[in-house]
């Protein structure tokens, strides 16, 4: 799920870590992103499923960045 949510042209890990901090209520401002980018990742990232199994996601994410 998170690697899809990376899937866009557009997208980036800082962008989406971004984004999850607004969508957590960790920040007031929205990121500047597209609208097209926001509904991409709103359609792809599900809560439940990274709450039901917890493990270090970013570091996974950012791991596979560098490979």
């Amino acid at each position: 799920m998170l690697t899809n949510c990376l899937q866009h042209h557009e997208a980036n890990i800082d962008n989406f870590a971004e984004w999850l901090l607004w969508g957590l209520a960790g920040s007031n401002n929205m990121p500047p992103i597209s609208a097209k980018l926001n509904e991409h990742y709103y359609k792809e990232f599900d809560l439940f499923v990274v709450l039901d199994n917890p493990t270090d996601y970013m570091s996974h994410l950012l791991f596979l960045d560098f490979v």
